[in-house]
Parts: structure tokens; C-alpha cells; sequence
């Protein structure tokens, strides 16, 4: 058997602790969805290497970002997961993708799931985090700050790019210390419910603004990223009045990044931007 036709995938990213593969978790007990941990590639290759020894984060970080650059490919690992579950001999119909921290992991399971595959983000401050994951450190935080300084890199192509990959999310869930873990799980299970169909519903009051908000920022000429605000004058509970909306661009004056031939673009192509933004 093989990855069904049909199948259903969800991608799960997050910076770590904040509680990622918990979410997973939920979806494969109570959805009957497979969990594919794409760091099982690099465990895998780790113990191959060196044998017992426990790696630390900073090490499979070194060596999933090496991997990535060996094989050309800043979405080998799920690749690899992709490959693990064709040759498996079940057949799988709804798969979580937990641990997604490159954009050519996204980039990957969109080409082989297309509209089937919802990329959800779970995220938790950084103080928080902290709390939960220090004992891991023994007390140390510039350690932990280090790891999750690599974890956010959104410089190196073969890298961690987690707060890359947060911002491309189709969904995105809190799950800080306010948040129990019956909320939690009730808001993976319900979006995932929704983004299938299985469950449709009207959008919330939020999730209006939200929409509105996204639509804006495609007003940005930024090369990097496209950000959109909403102010309203009531509680987002409450859909009130918009006040105002916008995006980011350019401080007036400066030219926006899209005609910067020092960023990589040509005029032609702000041009062109231009243009298909008034379509």
C-alpha cells in the first residue's frame, strides 16, 4: 500500500516547546491520523554515526542543516518521509507532518498534496518556553537562546527557518501558559475539522479581521515579507468598525525593494508586481 490518492496531509510548525508534536499527538489518537516526525531522518543518521551518544539540539540542528546542503535540497527531509511512507505497507489517508522548519519542506508537501496539504503553526512566547524546556538546558539560557536564535535563521537556505515557515501558516494557534491543554486540543482538532470540510462553520469575528488584515498586506512591495494591521474600535470578539488598515513598505521617499536591483530585483519586475496586484 501506499500514500492514498486522496490523502489529507497537515504540516505542523512551530518554534520548539511550544508544543508542536503535542498537537500532533491529538490527531493521531482522536483523527486516526499517521505521525511523521520529519527529525526521524536525522536521528536515524545520528545513531548511524555515533552509535548511543545522546545528541544535543544545537547537534541535530548542524546535521539536519547538513543534510539539507549534501543533498541539494532544503526539503530533503520530507522528502524522505514522503518515500518512508509510499514504501510502508499500510495505507495512509490522513498523515501529520510534525517538526516542519525549513520552506522547502513546505514547498514539498505542497507539490505532492497540493489543496490537500493546510499548514498549521503552534506558537508559545519565548519566556515561556523557556520555562518549560530549561530543565533540558540545566538552568542554562544562552544556550537555549542559541538553539533558538538557529531555530528562527531565516538567512541560510539549507537551514532552520521556523519563523519563515510560521508566517506561510494556514492556521495558527496560541498555546501559551493561559492555554489549557483540553483548549488546545479542542482548537487543532476544530480547524482541522474545518480546513477538511468536516465540519463547516461560519468565521468568527477574529478570523474576519484576520482575513481582512491578510488581504491588505498584499499591498507591500517588501521582497521579504508582507505584514497587514486592522485597527477596529470595539473588542475583536465583536466585529466593530474599521478604523483603519495598512501594510509595510518603504519609509516615503525610499524606493520600495521591489525596483532595488540592489535586492536581487529589476524594475521590470516591480512593474509587474504592480500590475498584478491591481488585478
Amino acid at each position: 500500500m501506499t500514500i492514498a490518492n486522496h490523502a489529507t496531509a497537515i504540516g505542523i510548525t512551530g518554534p520548539f516547546g511550544s508544543g508542536s508534536t503535542t498537537a500532533a499527538g491529538y490527531l493521531k489518537t482522536e483523527k486516526g491520523f499517521t505521525h511523521v516526525r520529519l527529525s526521524v531522518a536525522v536521528r536515524d543518521r545520528w545513531e548511524a554515526e555515533n552509535g548511543d551518544t545522546a545528541p544535543s539540539r544545537s547537534q541535530l540542528q548542524a546535521l539536519g542543516n547538513a543534510m539539507r546542503e549534501e543533498a541539494s535540497d532544503p526539503g530533503c527531509l520530507a522528502s524522505e518521509a514522503l518515500t518512508r511512507l509510499e514504501n510502508d505497507s499500510s495505507e495512509h489517508t490522513s498523515i501529520v507532518f510534525d517538526g516542519i522548519r525549513n520552506i522547502g519542506e513546505i514547498e514539498t508537501l505542497k507539490e505532492r498534496f497540493g489543496r490537500r496539504f493546510y499548514l498549521f503553526a503552534i506558537d508559545c512566547p519565548t519566556h515561556q518556553r523557556w520555562g518549560r524546556l530549561k530543565h533540558l538546558y540545566g538552568g542554562t539560557l544562552a544556550a537555549f537562546s542559541e538553539d533558538d536564535q538557529r531555530d528562527r535563521d531565516q538567512e541560510y537556505v539549507f537551514g532552520q527557518q521556523v519563523q519563515l515557515c510560521v508566517d506561510q501558516a494556514d492556521v495558527f494557534v496560541t498555546n501559551d501558559d493561559d492555554v489549557a491543554l483540553a483548549n488546545l486540543r479542542g482548537s487543532v482538532i476544530g480547524y482541522v475539522e474545518l480546513v477538511t470540510g468536516e465540519k463547516p462553520r461560519y468565521a468568527e469575528p477574529h478570523e474576519i479581521l484576520m482575513n481582512i488584515a491578510f488581504s491588505s498586506s498584499h499591498g507591500s512591495k517588501c521582497l521579504k515579507r508582507q505584514v497587514g494591521a486592522v485597527l477596529v474600535d470595539a473588542s475583536p470578539m465583536v466585529l466593530g468598525d474599521i478604523v483603519g488598515q495598512g501594510f509595510n513598505d518603504n519609509p516615503v521617499g525610499t524606493p520600495p525593494c521591489v525596483d532595488e536591483p540592489t535586492y536581487g530585483a529589476s524594475p521590470a519586475q516591480g512593474k509587474l508586481g504592480s500590475c498584478l496586484r491591481d488585478l
